[in-house]
């Protein structure tokens, strides 16, 4: 499992690290926060979509059903890429 001071991967769907939150249903995930860059990275790796919320310093990315891919938050832009949702 990964595990360093700016990212964190888990199998529960709850992650916090540098001050962001992930929560994404009980599959596994990981979370990258780079407070100092203004940069968030959040993968989603379960089987089947499903809701998936990444909160960061101010504000908050919810997704309804979120298949196996990436939501990258970089000083308020958001991008996601899914491979199937």
């Amino acid at each position: 499992m990964l595990e360093s001071p700016p990212a964190l991967q888990s199998r529960t769907g709850h992650i916090e690290v540098g001050g962001a939150t992930l929560d994404c249903g009980k599959e596994s995930a990981w979370l990258f926060a780079s407070p100092a860059t203004g940069r968030h990275v959040a993968a989603y790796h379960g089987l089947l979509p499903a809701p998936l919320t990444l909160t960061v310093p101010g504000d908050k990315i919810e997704i309804a059903a979120m298949g196996t891919g990436t939501v990258v938050w970089y000083n308020g832009e958001v991008a996601v890429e899914t491979v199937n949702s």
